[in-house]
């Protein structure tokens, strides 16, 4: 498994399959430039496009050496489990996957509750089953 990066923050533009992430109020944290895949991107154009609470949430954004993008967790009030995570299977993938919630959320922030015990172990199950295959080989 390669080494996987974070960066948490939230999306300043996007477009042409790339974000550049920020770190509101604080200037010592240099911006990044992520590349997108297809499905992932069009997840995020969606939650930009729209006035909903998701938008606004700080999010963890995990990505490779290669500065490319596998998943956006966001995170709860339980550190140990995510609320919510979308991810794909494959670079090459025309769907998002996504653990939690499904719906964009409406929830403040502050009170976004974990995703339950099922989707939890499901995110797990489907990194254990599509590790060989997730990015690296399209």
């Amino acid at each position: 498994m390669r080494k996987m990066y974070e960066y948490k923050g939230n999306i300043s533009s996007s477009g042409n399959n790339e974000i550049v992430l920020y770190v509101m109020g604080n200037d010592e944290v240099p911006p990044t430039k992520l590349t997108v895949p297809k499905a992932l991107f069009q997840y995020v154009e969606d939650i930009c496009g729209r006035d909903s609470e998701e938008k606004y949430y700080d999010k963890i954004y995990k990505y490779d050496h290669s500065l490319i993008l596998h998943e956006i967790v966001i995170p709860s009030q339980n550190n140990g489990k995510p609320a919510k995570i979308i991810t794909q299977a494959k670079l090459t993938s025309e769907e998002v996957t996504i653990f939690g919630e499904v719906e964009q959320m409406e929830t403040l922030e502050e009170e976004l509750m974990p995703m339950n015990d099922e989707e939890y172990w499901r995110y797990y199950e489907f990194r254990r089953e599509n590790e060989h295959e997730r990015f690296y080989y399209a």
